[in-house]
């Protein structure tokens, strides 16, 4: 017995209605067909322990929630895993409720909920058979409980709850609660004749009356019209409204005693006991059709305790004898064959259209026209080139009005075909001058706002004025592309500007300016692969850039940032070779394996091969065509592929991957855990958590065998993503310490259309003690306390050694200062008393001399020792003492520029008395070897460098005198002491000494 609809119209007459339902029933039993689905049953095999599947749910990161008579399942499309601690319950339904990301559980022990994102199960009411809840509902982000016993309770968005409803005769079975779109309650208790109706916002309580209710298995509400069936009724329409949408005869259904029926947007599913089956009903054509009927092996002789529809139209099926995924067969896409398995292969090029719906092809035999009204094709595979009959190849075509077609070859030369005569006339590749190479085969045909036919060829633009007959070259003009094979043109709207692709990366092309733009792998932006097969725009003026290795680049309308659509982003090859616009937001792609649909919105992309349908696996490029009728053509090495986009019923949901698990193991309990993720998607892993594990699946779950995982680490791979291939679970074992992220993405079915979303975890690995930056902090604080303590303890003897050098030098002056100061006047003294004549008066003076000679050398040296005198300014002020006591009563003039010092640089001991010993050594030089009358000191300091120059006239010509005395060895040394360098520059009448420090 099939199940028979009818419309039915309240307010016609009973003959009407009853013609009404006969030419229904007829229509329905023309429409009635036989879906080719596909049944899987889960039981006990599959990890579903207990197989009386009693309600289904799925929450919004696509996870699967079973409920059976013993425990609640969670299920991800490869593995079912059960929740323990509900092990033993007999669970009559389950409800997502989105607002809160909670499973409600109504159980025989009460109600619970478990939280989706950690798991956590909470208690509700006291577990006790009293508290049993048989039917959950949702209603504005309240969840409305019906018990077993006694009442109907209302939660609130809030967590508040109130009794609604108070029953104190009769009980609530499962699957007898409805709440409408008003909010409106509607029951059916047991003990009772009647369905009760709680009307919204009040505590009114209305009854609807009818036959039969204690037979009544289910309520169900469809467009605010309510059905209820069962055993020996069918299933019956039980409001009382001028125009019921859907009312189901029970004439011929009430021996196919109805179980469950599930409203859905569309259609409605209806799960029969008898013959156990699944109908389904549109509701806009009431077209019925068994869907299980090729199944009857998988789904018969069960009881079907619940259906469920997913996102993806897969129906779930809840039985007594475990759970039934059935997947309804998609119709294949229908594609048209074009010059295809030719005795000849014809292997395509360009494809163009005439005003009159007539297409012509270039290809590598010849060149095609399909003549639209004659469906007939014809093929020129000769031309008469040099006097000679030679096969014709063909690369590139261009319409360029009623009277000619302008066609470039694989050789020579360039030619046109006539419409009218239907001849082919040569227009080889020679300019009046002489001046073009012509090297090489016209690879592409553009025609600008002029009418000038512009030719990519093998080394670069050339052009051809129709009106004139002459063809130009520009390899060396402002439309120069440097040579580059042109492998491509795009003409922009207004024909005043060209993109131009070659085979070393991209040119836009101003007719009035020239080259204005140009962009390859090493620019910025810049392509992943600079050999450029097609060029196209979308309706914001990106720039769409097909390349030969490096998938399709979108250039901005700026032209300022680029992003990649690769293999790796669902392509099915990176070698792109066409691109063609089904409409703004659709775009069609040929490669080297295979045909692609893009979506741009939703970056949706489904692959199409051979075995869909398409004429080879392999395009060429610049071989595709868009018709005035919104056909699309793409050629390849066996003819042509064409087809109305609309026709080819594309409509795949956009899917997203989830991780269903992860887990580690936990060096403290020593097995592995649960691990739950934090809010920013974090997990932490401490020392000895050797192993990560995250299993994961896809919210599309038609074919999970087919799902495809990716996976990549930054901070520890390379960019490329890592395939998983179909393997639902990734093992990270042994991570070194540190921050890791990881990305997890998936691809689905033999099209490998990609997931819209890619999961993201921040990975923190952390560090053993002596590895933290706690450690390594405590450590730098040790060693710099160390070390300061080092420094300090230095400066503390440097400043005692200063103390000691200044009492030293003290001490000395005032002691032996003063001896020496005494012996000089007690010599000076005695001399005088002495006869000039004397000896000893002369050995008296001698000792004075001395004295006073012991008494400078001694100032110097403490002059070295004392502490005080560290600074730039003493030393500057030494040196030129120094220089006046020794050069002024010689009559020398002397310059002085200390101009550009810092008085207070401190200096090191050793570098003060080397200094100033080269100095004076360099003093005396000019006094012992020179007839000096001028000197010229200069002394300047910087933070990098001391520069110290001395210069002075009168050089006396003897050079053995200057080069071979101890005094120039004496600086150098020094200046080689001093870690700086000195240099000798004499002339005829100067001498000059510069050392740089």
């Amino acid at each position: 017995m099939y199940l028979f609809a009818r419309l039915q119209v309240y307010n016609v007459s009973y003959m009407n209605k009853q013609i009404a339902t006969l030419f229904f029933v007829l229509g329905l039993l023309l429409s009635t067909v036989c879906a080719q689905a596909k049944a899987i049953l889960f039981n006990e095999e599959a990890g579903l322990n207990n197989i009386e599947v009693t309600a289904i749910t799925k929450d919004k990161s696509g996870m699967m929630w079973i409920a059976t008579k013993h425990g609640l399942y969670k299920y991800d499309g490869n593995t079912f895993s059960e929740i323990a601690p509900l092990k033993k319950l007999f669970i009559y339904t389950i409800l997502y409720d989105e607002f809160r990301d909670v499973v409600w559980i109504g159980t025989d022990m009460g109600l619970q909920y478990i939280s989706c994102k950690d798991g956590h199960i909470i208690q509700c009411t006291p577990s006790s058979k009293k508290n049993a809840v048989m039917c959950l509902a949702l209603f504005h982000s309240n969840i409305i409980v019906g018990f077993h016993y006694k009442y109907i309770l209302q939660i609130a968005p809030d967590w508040s709850c109130k009794v609604i409803y108070h029953f104190a005769q009769g009980q609530l079975k499962n699957n007898r609660m409805q709440v409408d779109r008003l909010g409106n309650i509607y029951a059916r208790l047991t003990k009772r004749d009647d369905i009760i109706k709680l009307v919204a916002g009040t505590e009114k309580v209305a009854y609807i009356p009818s036959q039969r209710n204690r037979s009544i298995t289910f309520l169900t509400l469809i467009s605010d019209q309510l059905y209820a069936g069962g055993v020996n009724i069918g299933i019956k329409n039980l409001t009382h409204a001028a125009h019921a949408i859907i009312s189901f005869d029970s004439l011929n259904s009430v021996k196919q005693d109805p179980e469950y029926l599930l409203d859905q947007k569309d259609h409605v599913l209806i799960g029969y006991r008898n013959f156990t089956k699944i109908i389904k009903i549109e509701k806009k054509t009431f077209k019925t059709t068994d869907i299980s009927v090729n199944d009857n092996n998988v789904i018969g002789h069960k009881r079907i305790f619940c259906l469920y529809e997913d996102e993806f139209n897969v129906i779930w099926i809840g039985t007594n004898k475990g759970l039934i995924k059935l997947i309804p067969d998609k119709p294949k896409p229908v594609f048209e064959k074009l010059l295809y398995n030719e005795p000849k292969k014809v292997s395509t090029r360009q494809i163009i259209e005439d005003t009159n719906g007539d297409i012509y092809v270039a290809s590598y035999v010849g060149f095609l026209k399909y003549e639209k009204r004659r469906h007939t094709w014809t093929n020129r595979d000769k031309i008469m080139y040099q006097g000679k009959t030679e096969p014709f190849s063909l690369r590139s075509l261009l319409n360029v009005d009623t009277s000619y077609i302008y066609m470039g070859s694989d050789a020579n030369y360039f030619v046109r075909y006539n419409k009218h005569t239907q001849s082919i006339e040569s227009l080889f590749y020679r300019s009046e001058d002489g001046m073009c190479d012509t090297k090489g085969s016209s690879l592409a045909l553009v025609q600008d706002i002029e009418g000038i036919i512009w030719l990519g060829s093998e080394n670069g633009l050339l052009s051809f004025d129709i009106v004139k007959s002459k063809l130009f070259c520009h390899t060396n003009d402002k439309y120069s592309v440097g040579g580059s094979a042109v492998r491509f043109m795009y003409m922009l709207p207004g024909k005043k500007q060209f993109w131009v692709g070659t085979d070393k990366g991209a040119y836009l092309v101003d007719k009035y300016k020239g080259t204005m733009f140009y962009i390859d792998e090493r620019t910025t932006p810049a392509l992943s692969g600079s050999l450029i097969n097609a060029i196209t725009t979308d309706t914001k003026g990106n720039i769409w850039i097909a390349t030969e290795s490096g998938g399709i680049n979108v250039l901005s309308a700026d032209l300022k940032k680029i992003y990649t659509i690769a293999k790796e982003d669902g392509l099915s090859s990176n070698e792109v070779y066409s691109m063609q616009w089904q409409d703004s937001v659709r775009l069609w792609i040929s490669t080297y394996n295979g045909l692609n649909y893009y979506h741009t919105q939703t970056q949706t992309i489904i692959q199409y091969y051979k075995s869909d349908g398409i004429t080879d696996n392999e395009f060429n490029q610049n071989s595709s065509f868009r018709a005035n009728d919104g056909k699309l053509y793409f050629g390849g090495i066996n003819g042509i592929t064409s087809f109305y986009p609309p026709q080819l019923d594309i409509h795949e949901i956009p899917y997203q991957v989830f991780v269903s698990g992860i887990h580690k193991w936990e060096k403290e309990s020593k097995e592995i855990v649960d691990v739950h993720v934090q809010a920013d998607n974090k997990i932490v892993m401490y020392p000895g958590d050797n192993l990560l594990s995250f299993s994961f699946s896809v919210t599309d779950y038609t074919a999970p065998e087919l799902h495809t995982y990716f996976y990549k680490i930054e901070g520890q791979h390379a960019a490329d993503w890592i395939s998983l291939g179909t393997e639902s679970t990734l093992r990270l074992e042994s991570l070194t310490s540190g921050e890791y992220k990881l990305l997890i993405k998936a691809t689905k079915g033999s099209r490998g259309i990609s997931s819209t979303n890619i999961l993201t975890y921040n990975l923190l690995v952390k560090q053993t003690f002596y590895q933290t930056i706690w450690f390594y902090l405590l450590l730098a604080t040790g060693i710099a306390a160390l070390i300061y303590f080092y420094f300090l303890n230095r400066l503390h003897n440097q400043k005692k050694l200063e103390l000691l050098r200044m009492k030293i030098a003290s001490d000395l002056h005032d002691e032996v200062g003063s001896l020496l100061t005494r012996i000089t006047m007690s010599a000076d003294r005695l001399a005088t008393r002495m006869s000039r004549d004397s000896e000893t008066r002369d050995k008296l003076e001698g000792v004075a001399t001395l004295s006073r000679e012991a008494n400078v050398a001694m100032s110097d040296v403490l002059w070295a020792i004392d502490s005080r005198n560290d600074f730039t300014g003493n030393l500057t002020d030494r040196m030129r003492e120094h220089a006046e006591d020794l050069l002024f009563p010689r009559g020398v003039s002397l310059s002085i520029d200390f101009a550009k010092i810092d008085h207070q640089e401190k200096l090191s001991p050793e570098f003060r008395q080397h200094l100033f010993l080269l100095f004076k050594e360099t003093i005396n030089n000019i006094i012992k070897h020179s007839n000096a009358q001028n000197v010229q000191i200069t002394y300047k300091q910087s933070k990098e460098h001391c520069l110290l120059k001395v210069k002075n006239d009168g050089v006396i010509p003897n050079k053995e005198t200057v080069y071979t005395g101890q005094g120039l060895s004496n600086i150098k040394m020094r200046a080689e002491l001093l870690k700086g360098t000195s240099v000798i520059h004499k002339t005829e009448d100067s001498f000059e000494v510069t050392v740089l420090i």
